[in-house]
C-alpha cells in the first residue's frame, strides 16, 4: 500500500515516487547479505556495517552514492 503525501505543488502522490530505483538497491545491495534474516532480527550495526562495506568497495566499484541510496531504501524498509 502506498502511502499519500501532499506535495509542495500541491498535488497528492506516493511518499517514494522513484520505487523502481528502490526496490533495485534493495534487491542488488540488501538481499546478499541480509536477505536470509528477519525484518525484526536486523540492527542498526548490520545496516552500518553494510554502508562501510560498499564505500569500501566489496560490492563492484566502491560509492558513496549507491551506499546513501542502500540507507534510504532500508530506512523504508525496516521502519
Amino acid at each position: 500500500m502506498k502511502t499519500l503525501v501532499k506535495k509542495p505543488d500541491g498535488e497528492m502522490r506516493p511518499r517514494l515516487e522513484s520505487w523502481q530505483n528502490t526496490a533495485s538497491h534493495l534487491d542488488r545491495l540488501i538481499r546478499p547479505r541480509l536477505g536470509k534474516k528477519l525484518a525484526m532480527e536486523v540492527t542498526k550495526h548490520d545496516i552500518a556495517t553494510l554502508s562501510n562495506d560498499i564505500v569500501a568497495g566489496k560490492f563492484g566499484k566502491p560509492s558513496v552514492s549507491n551506499a546513501r541510496h542502500m540507507r534510504k531504501a532500508a530506512s523504508g524498509l525496516f521502519t
